[in-house]
């Protein structure tokens, strides 16, 4: 294997994970969509059913009954009552963009100031 190759492989695994994040909003979306289509009532899921999942008790914990950071509980509190296909799908979405935009910058070490041996070569 060549190392092109072996890049490409890191490339695919490391995708992969966000690809599935964002695959399994579209799920959840289907998911809703068919209960919505054989009983006319749309079932709502929100985020907390995997925030919950996620996150550490004490912080739950403090959310649930904050004693400081008043503020900070209104910033975060909005994000647990956030659709759960369209957090999945903006979730894996913006991972995909940001290790798309890691992995162009680590393929041209130009870009990051590395420097190629062939620069230090005098004369």
């Amino acid at each position: 294997m060549t190392k092109q190759t072996i890049r490409k492989q890191i490339r695919k695994l490391f995708l992969f994970i966000p690809v599935s994040i964002a695959l399994s909003g579209m799920v959840v979306l289907a998911y809703q969509g068919y209960f919505w289509m054989k009983l006319g009532h749309w079932k709502s899921l929100d985020s907390r059913l995997v925030l919950n999942k996620v996150l550490p008790i004490n912080f739950l914990q403090w959310l649930r009954n904050p004693s400081s950071w008043l503020g900070l509980k209104k910033i975060i509190s909005p994000f647990f009552n956030f659709p759960l296909a369209l957090f999945l799908l903006l979730v894996g979405l913006i991972a995909i963009l940001l290790l798309s935009k890691i992995f162009d910058l680590f393929s041209k070490p130009e870009k990051i100031g590395v420097l190629d041996s062939r620069s230090w070569r005098t004369g």
